[in-house]
């Protein structure tokens, strides 16, 4: 079957071929078309257009080679300063180093023993193994383990969050 395909598109490449090649070819061939001059030298004649004497040719509006200059006036550059950013309140600054203290815990794993979830967490370079109720670092409580992570909450901030398992 794949031999019969073949054969079909080998044919109808060739045909294709054909026809193109019959619609390309010249239809006669003048010799006088290839060179006027004699062998490999030309002469200026070949090369002069010969335009009827019906079509007036005028002088060009403008020369194309001479660049017009263009005046270019240099605007002025206000430089305004950005306003101030308004001061931060001391609950916007403590929220905030309370999230950027939780960006900073990672949970490697969860184990379970006596059927209660422990996990092991890493923060500012020291491991904890912790259960529910315990506190890490000096803001965030244990909330509670699953088999995914922690969620840890900070009591005064009002944030918290779930750390998943990371693995590291």
């Amino acid at each position: 079957m794949t031999r019969n395909r073949k054969l079909i598109v080998a044919i109808s490449i060739g045909v294709l071929v054909a026809l193109n090649v019959i619609r390309w070819w010249p239809a006669t061939f003048d010799s006088t078309v290839v060179s006027q001059g004699e062998g490999e030298v030309f002469s200026m004649d070949e090369f002069r257009v010969n335009v009827p004497p019906e079509v007036e040719i005028g002088t060009p509006s403008r020369d194309i080679f001479h660049p017009i200059i263009a005046i270019v006036k240099k605007a002025k550059v206000m430089v305004v300063a950005p306003p101030p950013a308004p001061a931060k309140s001391p609950e916007e600054i403590a929220l905030e180093l309370a999230q950027a203290e939780l960006a900073k815990i990672r949970c490697v794993g969860v184990s379970m023993r006596n059927e209660r979830f422990q996990a092991y967490l890493i923060y500012s370079g020291e491991s904890f193994l912790i259960s529910r109720g315990d506190r890490v670092g000096d803001r965030f409580v244990v909330e509670k383990i699953v088999q995914d992570g922690v969620f840890l909450h900070d009591p005064d901030t009002d944030v918290g969050g779930m750390i998943f398992v990371s693995g590291k």
